[in-house]
């Protein structure tokens, strides 16, 4: 990337549950990777930051890529995240701005 200066990132390993959370970068990203390390699957929500169990499904082992062009001036503050009751993913999320 050309520029002067460091991109935003956000880099974490999320523990989703039956219990929404919500993932709130801090900026807004141009470039989203997620990886569903398991043991479940985890349902994702981009238009909101609450997920329900009928949204986006992310299989164990999947990883999902997101990107969009920086000039767009679109992007993702965050998303919603939850599984099946009584079910539980561990997500690794990483996040960059582009400058």
């Amino acid at each position: 990337m050309g520029g002067v200066g460091a991109a935003n990132q956000y880099d974490t390993v999320l523990s989703a549950s039956q219990t929404n959370t919500n993932v709130s970068f801090g900026f807004t990203a141009t470039k989203v990777i997620l990886i569903n390390a398991g043991p479940n699957s985890v349902r994702l929500n981009f238009q909101s930051r609450t997920a329900t169990t009928s949204n986006f499904e992310l299989k164990i082992g999947e990883t999902l890529s997101l990107s969009v062009d920086k000039d767009q001036e679109t992007g993702w503050t965050g998303f919603g995240a939850i599984c099946a009751s009584g079910e539980t993913a561990s997500v690794r999320v990483m996040a960059q701005e582009a400058f």
